[in-house]
């Protein structure tokens, strides 16, 4: 497994484990099963081991910046009860949090070790909780949200505001919502959004979805550009930050009916004014969409996309649609 680093490349040998996507921003890691255990090896960006949790039977570990967090794992259904265990690299427990009333539906690990859930209130799928904590487990953000689907959530990389995505299906629309203590909240409506993503380094959010790509500045709250383009299929993990340039990468799919294959394109945009750069990335089954495990810039300026099973070399597009 190759990894970018300040120095360089980083080759790791991951020799009977399998690279797990998103992890926090500055780790890798690295899972595998042994029996009914699940095994977490986390190492830093230049390929030093900073721990080895195994989490017990029936437990799913998630590595942020600063830890592991263990999540009950879903065995009938998506939903689990909202009990969470933030531990130290080396499996030392930190904090357990317990909700008797919540049931989990889904988490978000975000930058500096901070963790986000989306939890149902009560029998029903329309009334919702968002909790964020820190990354020793202790809570910095709840808010209530009504609504059907379930909305999605991040914290900025300070930590300091909570962004909320909801969806309105009737609609085809998506209402992005920015909260600040002290501050009134700031909404954007939006076309249908499919992924919201924080920017590591900065306030910036990135909202894109099949026919929109926009970017929000959460510090003045304001809309910093809109491109309403049809980007198809975004990929899963396909919506990201360049970690060396202020630039936005999406990387999604275009299916073919006919064919039943996908191309795959990457699409570049400056983060200043939403100028956009496409290259393509080959062909795929449409019926076996490849999640995107990282975009590394080469040093000739490049850009390699790391597929779950490959890595992809971006070319020149031939010509637009």
């Amino acid at each position: 497994m190759v990894v970018e680093a300040p120095g360089g490349d980083v080759t790791i040998d991951v020799a009977g484990w399998e690279a797990v996507p998103d992890p926090g921003t500055e780790v890798v890691a690295l899972a595998r099963r042994t029996g009914g255990e699940r095994q977490l090896r986390v190492l830093d960006r230049r390929g030093k081991t900073l721990g080895t949790v195994t989490a017990p039977e029936g437990w799913t570990p998630a590595a942020t910046d600063e830890g592991v967090v263990l999540v009950p794992e879903a065995l009938h259904g998506p939903m689990v009860p909202h009990v969470l265990r933030f531990l130290s690299f080396d499996g030392t427990l930190r904090r357990e949090v317990r909700e008797p009333a919540l049931g989990l539906l889904q988490s978000r690990i975000m930058r500096g070790g901070r963790f986000v859930t989306v939890s149902a209130t009560g029998p029903t799928d329309r009334e919702w909780a968002i909790l964020a904590y820190d990354a020793w487990g202790a809570e910095i953000w709840r808010h209530a949200v009504a609504g059907y689907p379930a909305p999605d959530a991040l914290v900025t990389a300070d930590g300091r505001r909570l962004v909320v995505l909801e969806r309105d299906v009737d609609a085809s629309a998506s209402t992005v919502t920015v909260l600040q203590a002290g501050h009134r909240p700031k909404e954007h409506r939006l076309p249908m959004v499919a992924q919201l993503v924080a920017d590591p380094g900065s306030a910036r959010v990135a909202a894109v979805g099949e026919r929109v790509v926009a970017v929000i500045d959460t510090e003045s709250r304001k809309l910093k550009w809109r491109r309403d383009d049809v980007i198809d299929v975004p990929l899963r993990g396909g919506v990201r930050f360049d970690r060396r340039a202020p630039r936005l990468f999406v990387v999604a799919a275009e299916e073919d009916r006919e064919t039943k294959k996908a191309r795959l394109h990457l699409r570049t945009y400056r983060l200043s004014d939403g100028t956009e750069e496409r290259e393509e990335l080959g062909e795929v089954p449409a019926d076996r969409l490849p999640s995107v495990a990282d975009i590394d810039v080469a040093p000739d300026g490049g850009h390699r996309v790391f597929l779950h099973d490959r890595a992809v070399t971006a070319t020149p597009e031939r010509g637009a649609r």
